[in-house]
């Protein structure tokens, strides 16, 4: 519990400093310079604006229609532009990093934060597993990738969103969280053999990708994934630069 002392020193001023339970004394904000940031800041301080493709159920569907691609659940940026189109309208956008991990598998909306794990072994130290059954059980655990990206503003979009301007486009960071489903179709089927082929001299950041919702039907049950085509534009070396510097945390 931080407690805060009040008194006025010798030369009038009134002290800002708080002293912790501890016994740490801490700088007030009072004291710092116009523009200054103090403090053991980290990625876990920031809240990104995230990608979402909108289901038929969910929070979203009840502000935006299926096969929506949104962002930071508040701006549409594509979807379907008739009811029985099978792929939405297209979004562009630049994945800037990724981080493949493992997490314990949950069961969908069960409201369960699962646990996650680095690698493998650490997935089997924990008693997991990523495999299927002999008599059909299923994996207590699963790959996901977490990916940055910038995504770049629809023409017809008005949105003050977009805070990066980089030769005359405009583009919002943005997280994307890929998983099951969405993990086979963007990365498993799309991102890991382009960078393995395409991407694997000039770099992740010389990708520039298009993304839209593709419709999907199993059964009774239809839902969208993601459908990610890169296309044959390269980012240059000053783009890039200008991506590293802008995104650099």
């Amino acid at each position: 519990m931080i407690q805060t002392t009040d008194f006025t020193d010798i030369d009038g001023r009134e002290d800002t400093t708080q002293t912790t339970a501890l016994g740490t004394t801490q700088p007030s904000a009072m004291d710092m310079a116009p523009g200054e940031l103090v403090g053991d800041f980290a990625v876990e301080d920031i809240k990104f604006p995230r990608l979402n493709f909108v289901q038929k159920s969910g929070n979203l569907s009840n502000d935006f229609d299926f096969g929506d691609i949104v962002l930071s659940k508040e701006h549409r940026l594509a979807g379907f532009a008739n009811k029985g189109d099978e792929v939405s309208s297209p979004v562009e956008l630049i994945i800037v990093s990724l981080r493949k991990f493992y997490q314990e598998r949950t069961e969908y909306n069960s409201g369960i934060i699962p646990a996650s794990f680095n690698s493998l072994a650490e997935v089997q130290g924990a008693g997991l597993t990523t495999r299927w059954g002999a008599n059909g059980e299923k994996p207590t655990a699963e790959a996901v990738i977490d990916t940055r990206v910038l995504v770049k503003k629809p023409d017809d979009l008005i949105s003050d969103a977009f805070p990066y301007d980089i030769d005359g486009m405009l583009w919002s960071p943005a997280g994307w969280f890929l998983a099951r489903t969405a993990y086979k179709a963007a990365f498993t089927n799309v991102i890991g053999p382009k960078l393995a082929i395409e991407l694997r001299v000039p770099g992740l950041l010389a990708g520039r990708w298009e993304l839209r919702s593709q419709k999907v039907t199993k059964g009774d049950n239809t839902y969208v994934i993601p459908k990610l085509h890169l296309l044959p534009e390269r980012n240059n070396k000053q783009f890039q630069d200008t991506i590293r510097e802008l995104t650099a945390l």
